[in-house]
């Protein structure tokens, strides 16, 4: 969007300990409440390592999944894809290898 600023309203529920729905509204160019400034977001921790995620952005009918997956204290791996870009990612992330931070290689 070549520098336009964006901003958005974020609503959060717990549905329960291991579930959480989150429903983002943009609000960039505000004009009254639309379905298609809406993204519904969808959090679920499977276990203590992984986590599964699902946004649907009503605007473009879009659907986002990832798995983040905690393999040790220091390496994490994290699968996305995404229907509207039709571009999928497989990214690792270490914290021992960065120099002080986290080295991320996707």
């Amino acid at each position: 969007l070549c520098g336009k600023k964006r901003s958005s309203v974020e609503g959060k529920m717990a549905v329960d300990d291991k579930n959480t729905a989150t429903l983002t509204v943009d609000t960039t160019d505000y004009s009254g409440l639309d379905l298609r400034a809406c993204t519904l977001k969808w959090n679920h921790q499977l276990n203590d390592y992984t986590k599964l995620e699902a946004a649907w952005n009503f605007n473009n009918d879009t659907l986002r999944a990832s798995v983040d997956h905690r393999v040790d204290s220091h390496n994490r791996l994290k699968i996305a894809y995404g229907t509207g870009d039709k571009n999928g990612s497989l990214q690792w992330t270490n914290k021992d290898l960065g120099g002080g931070g986290e080295l991320k290689v996707t």
